[in-house]
């Protein structure tokens, strides 16, 4: 034998001294990369972390003058964190670099990071609506694509994977990316553009203001994927319906990992994030969930997660804004069953804080008593602010009758694709309502934001004329208040006829409660736009031989699947769905 060759129990003492001194080099998690973007805040630390040998030193040098080195230590488990103080981004500010290496006396290898800015941090999940990309979007090819050589925004993708546990690093090989045309065409369009107007409104336009953009998205995937264990146990003991249950759904997502995913993906795509600051969550899901959830129980899983998320980000008031979900449905003639495009609809706006001045157009919780609807009776979840939600009912994307299962008729073949590709309408409204929520939480001032809502109702009442009763609708946010046909309508605000002939599925946009519970269809006209009122009339007459039974008990809008019509205000903003009794007010302190 060579005498350089060991013996075998001195080659597996090398072995392992070989690996013991691999697994203690330090690991930075991957968000550390060229062109990373930390958390521009007057409140949060921007903290560098990762793995390392357990009790490891790690230092960390800064570029930038005057900075000093700054030391931690991995804990038992080999973790270590290193924060750096609040800092706000001034216009102008320039890059710097940051190094890691060992923090004895050898130093060890070096991780360097170039390019480092600080900016705003957005995380942008949920599954395939928030998933779509930009070379998806309707305009795309002629005006986003020439303009996005934007190095200001650094987008960094999350590999997409699920985890039985909950992982310290993420997957793959992801690193930030400055914006170019071939970076952008696959990211999330959502995501890109809710940016782009963001820097508009909170920076007025000011192409020097950094954007930190991480995608986290899986398509076809249930709320339940993105829910801790912790999480999905908080709904099962504190919200969900029914109270005695032992378990929740499995979820069904079409996720990695196997068939019945739940917590995966938070296991894998969200927990190895938390300890990174981030400015705002866009979340933009639910299309799954509205294939069996109830409204409580999709409100439930979907507040459980938001409290969960916040906590395990150490930020409480960090700010969550969500897109409700679209008009989408796979075949024309089904809209008018079990409608639970709005079910889902209704359960996320209930998410939003009770005394919102959002756009929170909701189900009363004295409707049930009102006009026998069963909705009326579900508890509401609401997340304490701030939070923001976006409606996009009226942006349907109709689609030919061979594509997508779409099982439509010889002459109507269209159905409703359930991928909006109108995104920058979608983003334009949801960046509106997430700066007015970020002002309002102490967040910069918004310099172009003026009106971020649709218009809102504030009060119904009941009228009666010539023996037959009608609905007046009141509204703030309601200047230029107009009633027109939704984004590439199909039947336009046909409110006379049930359409394509299908007597009883007819989708009605406004709808009226009689006193028994029943809901019939009715015919809204603006009565006066400069009040924002509107005139709801059943389209057939109402019996009534005496005042109390000339009684419409409810009113309600655009519940329906996939609404041809809608309320706008001046500012393009539509109102959201309601259903509210006759009379109502809007509670006192809301500020609308």
């Amino acid at each position: 034998m060579p005498t350089n060759t060991p013996p075998p129990a001195r080659l597996a003492l090398s072995l392992i001294f070989l690996a013991a001194a691999a697994s203690a080099a330090i690991q930075p998690s991957l968000l550390f990369s060229d062109n990373m973007v930390l958390v521009s805040s007057a409140t949060l630390n921007a903290n560098i972390f990762g793995t390392a040998a357990p009790f490891e030193p790690v230092a960390l040098n800064d570029s930038r003058p005057g900075s000093t080195r700054r030391l931690a230590t991995a804990d038992a488990s080999g973790r270590w964190l290193i924060s750096l103080a609040p800092h706000v981004r001034e216009k102008g500010e320039s890059s710097f670099t940051l190094t890691l290496s060992g923090g004895g006396e050898g130093g060890g290898p070096s991780h360097v990071a170039t390019n480092v800015a600080y900016g705003d941090v957005l995380l942008c999940s949920g599954q395939s609506n928030m998933e779509l990309p930009l070379s998806s979007v309707y305009n795309w090819t002629d005006t986003i694509k020439p303009a996005s050589n934007r190095p200001e925004i650094r987008l960094f993708y999350v590999h997409q994977e699920g985890s039985d546990t909950p992982r310290q690093h993420l997957l793959g090989s992801p690193s930030w990316q400055p914006s170019t045309p071939a970076a952008a065409v696959g990211f999330s369009a959502v995501c890109y553009l809710t940016a782009l107007e963001l820097q508009r409104l909170h920076h007025d336009g000011d192409d020097d203001a950094v954007y930190g953009l991480i995608e986290s998205a899986v398509g076809s995937t249930d709320v339940q994927s993105w829910m801790a264990k912790e999480a999905r146990a908080t709904a099962l003991n504190t919200c969900w319906t029914p109270s005695n249950a032992t378990v929740l759904p499995p979820s069904g997502s079409h996720a990695p990992g196997n068939w019945t995913v739940a917590s995966q993906l938070w296991n894998a795509m969200i927990a190895p994030l938390t300890s990174f600051g981030v400015s705002v969550v866009l979340w933009d899901q639910g299309e799954n969930n509205a294939k069996y959830c109830t409204e409580s129980e999709y409100n439930c899983l979907f507040t459980s997660m938001v409290a969960h998320w916040r906590q395990q980000f150490r930020q409480p008031r960090l700010p969550f804004a969500w897109v409700q979900i679209g008009g989408y449905a796979s075949d024309p003639y089904d809209q008018g069953g079990a409608r639970q495009n709005s079910v889902i609809r209704f359960a996320q706006g209930d998410s939003l804080p009770a005394l919102s001045d959002q756009n929170f157009n909701n189900r009363s919780s004295t409707t049930a008593a009102a006009a026998g609807s069963p909705a009326a009776a579900v508890p509401r979840y609401a997340l304490p602010a701030p939070a923001a939600m976006t409606q996009t009912f009226d942006l349907g994307s109709p689609v030919l009758g061979k594509e997508d299962n779409c099982r439509a008729h010889p002459g109507e073949a269209v159905c409703w694709w359930i991928h909006c590709r109108n995104k920058t309408e979608v983003a334009r409204r949801l960046a509106h309502q997430l700066a007015h929520v970020w002002t309002a939480s102490g967040g910069a001032p918004i310099a172009n934001a003026t009106e971020w809502s649709g218009p809102v109702v504030t009060q119904t009442t009941l009228k009666v004329a010539l023996g037959q009763p009608y609905a007046v609708v009141s509204f703030g946010h309601a200047k230029g208040l107009v009633l027109r046909g939704a984004q590439r309508c199909f039947h336009c605000c046909n409110q006379t006829s049930p359409p394509l002939g299908q007597v009883g599925h007819g989708e009605y946009l406004f709808e009226v409660a009689n006193r028994r519970g029943m809901w019939l269809p009715a015919v809204g006209e603006l009565l006066d736009p400069a009040l924002g009122t509107v005139k709801v009339t059943p389209t057939s007459p109402v019996p009534c031989a005496a005042p109390a039974s000339c009684w419409l008990t409810a009113v309600r809008y655009a519940v329906l699947d996939v609404p041809q019509c809608a309320l706008y205000n001046e500012a393009e903003f539509p109102a959201g769905q309601f259903e509210l009794p006759v009379p109502w007010t809007a509670p006192a302190s809301s500020t609308y």
